[in-house]
């Protein structure tokens, strides 16, 4: 609807308007680049499958308070915040992803985000987040170990490039998990890491260049992991 409109600056909605009859919202405000701030109180988004590149591009986008939303019904969250390279706050109370299998590069790029709270989100049938916190190169410390990685099955490039994280804390078990490639990938302030979340995975396939680039690790905690599947480590801690 508003996608690429560069120049707009502020989006207001009449307090009237109604959007419980949408469906389809992709892309919404893909490439709308000096767009300050959005009214969002209005949405009620029940219908919506999918939120993908819904806020992608929104450069100038520094806070989104998305508690109004009804999105009981979304399944896809894939680049939602992608490359909203200002964005420092997102109020994510009341946002159900109860049904949520994907949110791969959902904050991919988001360069100004130092901290988040996810803590809240309902990630029980989540099987991808591929490049999900990629290049989030101010982020310091990422809590997850709350959510439900039960389903996860793909975890590549995920935090590839968060250059300033220096604390992680992982979900405890993720039995489904597949391929690891790149996970960690030039995450240069990173000194320990453990493993302990991969003790259960039985079919854990790819780990190529998972730690590449870690140039400040020092210790990484292998729990007694099941290997018979690993196929392909190659440049692993190169």
């Amino acid at each position: 609807m508003f996608q690429g409109c560069k120049n707009l600056t502020n989006l207001k909605f009449n307090d009237n308007a109604s959007t419980l009859n949408l469906e389809i919202i992709d892309n919404m405000f893909d490439g709308c680049e000096s767009l300050l701030s959005i009214n969002t109180k209005i949405f009620k988004i029940n219908k919506v499958k999918n939120l993908n590149y819904v806020f992608r591009n929104c450069h100038s986008l520094t806070e989104l308070d998305l508690s109004h939303f009804g999105t009981e019904n979304i399944v896809e969250l894939s680049s939602t915040f992608s490359e909203c390279f200002n964005l420092t706050k997102i109020n994510f109370s009341h946002f159900d992803t109860s049904k949520v299998t994907a949110i791969d590069k959902i904050f991919y790029y988001c360069q100004k985000l130092t901290n988040l709270d996810i803590s809240m989100l309902d990630t029980k049938e989540l099987i991808t987040a591929k490049e999900a916190f990629a290049n989030c190169e101010s982020l310091t410390s990422l809590d997850l170990s709350s959510l439900n990685f039960n389903s996860l099955v793909y975890m590549d490039y995920m935090f590839t490039n968060c250059t300033s994280l220096k604390y992680l804390t992982l979900p405890n078990d993720m039995p489904m998990i597949n391929s690891t490639n790149n996970l960690f990938e030039n995450c240069n302030e990173l000194t320990y890491i453990n493993l302990n979340y991969l003790h259960s995975a039985t079919n854990w396939e790819m780990a190529e260049k998972m730690f590449s680039d870690c140039t400040s690790l020092i210790e990484v905690v292998f729990p007694e992991i099941k290997t018979k599947s690993l196929f392909d480590i190659s440049n692993m801690f190169l």
